[in-house]
């Protein structure tokens, strides 16, 4: 059980790749760890005993990509995703309407962090 105000466990996703469950995705606290994404994950166990993983999921993480891509067409009508972790969004000409490149980035930050996000 951990102590009240430890920080939770790391947390990585994996995938079955090069016959062998591999990491795909670390948070922050893992990658400080020193996992990395393509670690085996018996490797990464021995370096965090209290690693806590999941399967990567590809069809919700798309679904979730699109609608992240369709929620940033606030800023701007050309958005898309870029590979499997990515959103572009075009804001030329766009960002005088929200106070400027600055005050876009703010607010995408802002936001998106509410949601729950790291970024």
């Amino acid at each position: 059980m951990r102590s009240p105000g430890a920080p939770p466990p790391p947390l990585v996703v994996t995938r079955f790749e090069r016959n062998a469950r591999r990491l795909a995705g670390v948070c922050a606290y893992a990658a400080a760890l020193g996992l990395t994404p393509g670690m085996m994950l018996t490797e990464a166990r021995a370096l965090a005993p209290e690693l806590t993983f999941c399967e990567e999921e590809p069809l919700a993480d798309a679904e979730a990509l699109d609608a992240l891509a369709l929620w940033c067409r606030r800023y701007a009508p050309h958005v898309a995703t870029r590979g499997g972790d990515g959103v572009v969004v075009d804001i030329t000409g766009a960002a005088h309407l929200f106070g400027g490149e600055a005050a876009v980035l703010a607010d995408v930050l802002a936001r998106l962090k509410g949601f729950g996000y790291t970024v």
